[in-house]
Order: structure tokens, then C-alpha cells, then sequence
């Protein structure tokens, strides 16, 4: 059996990456003897844990959005050389790292072509080992930007020697494959795979008539003034599906600083008094299988993180998405707006990951 190595960001405190990490080691194993490693080398092992105070409030806050912008600053100034010393640092510590060979290095997925440093110094890193192990290397499931020629000439020429590319959305395969003048795949993100695993729960309707809104962090969308506008943007949404049978406001997260978030919009909404007659409560679950038991609950799901939408879209709910990324843009055309079709989407999946299959066994 061959032995491959999965390279994700299943490490860290996002639900989605977590179910993206475990439900492609499930698939892969079939065929495989598989191996995880983290994307980004130097990362601790990270997950959502609940407090008792939000330790994003007060001076707090104030002192870490300051030190983050600062840092900002000096990346956008200095892009290239901090990519060169975090390519070289990621490359070494990958180096150091694996002591094993493997028949294939398989990277994804998620938003791993992001315009930011870390992303793309972590994936020059991982690409640049596999082209000198001589090793094939799958890039897969993933989405982001467009290239700029003067930053990302490294990355682009790296990128040609990968057996397989294969995305999550059309939008991605189309920049891609113009830019790299290759052949690019694209199958919808595994995580639609989910009914795989949850398919008793996940086949039960709830009759209800609840809300889950899942916060995105303004930390992490850069949202440092005027929160109070961004929150009452959330309950707009809310608003506009409240009906006389609704019973419960659940507000929820999918990464530790949307728990932060959610905290604080969970005290805001609490002094709304057009919420008097309906329960609110803050969800206190701490992992993806926790998520799945409470928008199941529900009818209605509003959130900003794609991941969450993939997996109220299946367990039937309506979906209302908040815009705050061009990849939700994205995801909200491709699946929301148009008619959501379990099986003809995880066929897709189940073919991408047998052309995957085929790649590395021939």
C-alpha cells in the first residue's frame, strides 16, 4: 500500500478545517496509508475552548489590534522578504521535521492560495520539499486570488510541477488556469462529504422554526470602529426570518475568536428589547460534531464562514448568508442561489478523489 502524507490545517480551532482534515483522511485511507502533517509548520495544535470572560474586550483588544496592524504594516511594506524568510524558515523546519518517505504529498484544502504571507510562504515551502523529494504532490480543494507577477513569480513556477491541481469553485479554476497555463480541475469542497458520516442525523427535518446565527469576528475582517453597525447588520438578517413561531435565537461560532465575537453579540442582542419574546442562548459546544447538534435544531442558519454553510445545507436548512468575502460571493452563487443537489455534488467529490487516486497510483 502506498503511503502518502496530508498536509491541512486540520491543527487549528476552525470547525471547517477540522472537518475538512478528518473527513479527507477517511476518504483517502481507503486507498492509502496516510500521515498528517500541519500546513503551516510552526503552528501549535489550537481549539476552541470556552471562557468565562472574552479576552478580546477592553485594553485587551485594543493592545492586540494595534500590535496585529503594526505587523501589517511592515508585511505589505516588505512583502517579498518576509515571504523569502518565511519560505526558508517553513522549508527548514519541514526538513527537520519529516524523517519518512511518501509516494505523494497531499496539500488542501481550503482557502490555502490567500493573499497572505503565511499562507503562501507554507505552500512555497511544502511544494518546493516535494520538488526536491522527488515526491508527486496534490494540491486539492482549495480556492484565493489572483497572482501578482512580481510577488508570486516563486509560487506560479512551483505550482507547474504539481501532478494534480484541483479546486473548490469555478471562479478559482478560471484565474488558475489562465495564469498557469495548466490544466486545472475543479470539484465542490469536501466537506459536502459530511452526510457520509452524519447520514442518520443529517436525514432527520426539524419542524421548527428557530434561528442560529453563527458571528463572523470583526477582528479577523479588520472591523475595529463602529462594531455596533456591523452588529446590527447581523440583525437585520435576523429580523427579516422572524416569525410568530419562532421560539429561540441561537448564536453560535465556528473559531475561537468568532466565540469572542459571539459573546459580544450575545450581550448586544440581549438589550434589544424587540428579542423580549423569544429565548436567546449562547451555544456552548466546542468542536464540529457540537455544531452539527444544534443547527440541526434549527431551520434557519445565518453566517459568514463557508464551512457552516455546507453543513446547515445539509441538514436542510435555509441558509442566509453574510456577505464579507469575495469567496462567500462565490459559494452563495455556485450553491445558495441555485438548486442544492446532494448527490450529483458528492458524485463530483467521490470523481475528483478517484482521479486523485489514479494520479498517485500510476
Amino acid at each position: 500500500m502506498k503511503k502518502i502524507l496530508l498536509v491541512n490545517q486540520g491543527h487549528t480551532d476552525n470547525i471547517g478545517d477540522q472537518l475538512i482534515s478528518e473527513i479527507t483522511n477517511r476518504n483517502l485511507s481507503k486507498y492509502f496509508k496516510t500521515e498528517v502533517e500541519k500546513f503551516i509548520p510552526d503552528e501549535s495544535e489550537k481549539r476552541i475552548i470556552l471562557t468565562a470572560d472574552s479576552l478580546t474586550t477592553g485594553e485587551n483588544r485594543k493592545n492586540k489590534k494595534k500590535c496585529c496592524q503594526g505587523i501589517k504594516k511592515i508585511i505589505k511594506k516588505n512583502y517579498l522578504i518576509c515571504l523569502e524568510i518565511l519560505t526558508l524558515k517553513y522549508y527548514r523546519k519541514i526538513v527537520k521535521s519529516i524523517n519518512d518517505e511518501y509516494d505523494a504529498i497531499f496539500i488542501g484544502g481550503g482557502e490555502l492560495l490567500a493573499d497572505y504571507v503565511a499562507f503562501t510562504a507554507a505552500l512555497q515551502a511544502w511544494l518546493l520539499y516535494a520538488y526536491k523529494a522527488n515526491t508527486k504532490i496534490i494540491l486539492y480543494g482549495v480556492s484565493g486570488f489572483v497572482f501578482e507577477k512580481r510577488k508570486h513569480r516563486a509560487l506560479k513556477m512551483l505550482l507547474n510541477n504539481c501532478e494534480l491541481i484541483c479546486v473548490r469553485d469555478y471562479e478559482t479554476q478560471h484565474h488558475l488556469s489562465r495564469q498557469l497555463n495548466k490544466k486545472i480541475m475543479c470539484a465542490p469542497d469536501i466537506v459536502f462529504l459530511l452526510n457520509n458520516i452524519n447520514s442518520a442525523q443529517i436525514a432527520q427535518k426539524c419542524a421548527k422554526e428557530d434561528i442560529f446565527v453563527s458571528i463572523y469576528s470583526s477582528e479577523e475582517l479588520g472591523i475595529s470602529e463602529r462594531i455596533s453597525e456591523y452588529y446590527d447588520g447581523w440583525i437585520r438578517l435576523i429580523l427579516d426570518k422572524i416569525n410568530l413561531n419562532t421560539e429561540k435565537l441561537l448564536i453560535g461560532y465556528t473559531t475561537q475568536s468568532d466565540y469572542y465575537a459571539a459573546k459580544e453579540f450575545y450581550s448586544y442582542v440581549s438589550k434589544k428589547t424587540r428579542f423580549k419574546n423569544i429565548e436567546i442562548k449562547l451555544c456552548d459546544y466546542s468542536d464540529w460534531r457540537g455544531y452539527c447538534n444544534v443547527i440541526s435544531k434549527c431551520k434557519y442558519v445565518i453566517t459568514g464562514r463557508m464551512h457552516a454553510m455546507i453543513i446547515a445545507l445539509q441538514y436542510g436548512c435555509e441558509v442566509i448568508p453574510y456577505l464579507v468575502k469575495k469567496k462567500i460571493e462565490v459559494f452563495n452563487s455556485e450553491y445558495i442561489e441555485k438548486k442544492y443537489d446532494m448527490f450529483s455534488v458528492n458524485e463530483k467529490i467521490l470523481l475528483s478523489l478517484e482521479e486523485v487516486k489514479n494520479r498517485i497510483d500510476t
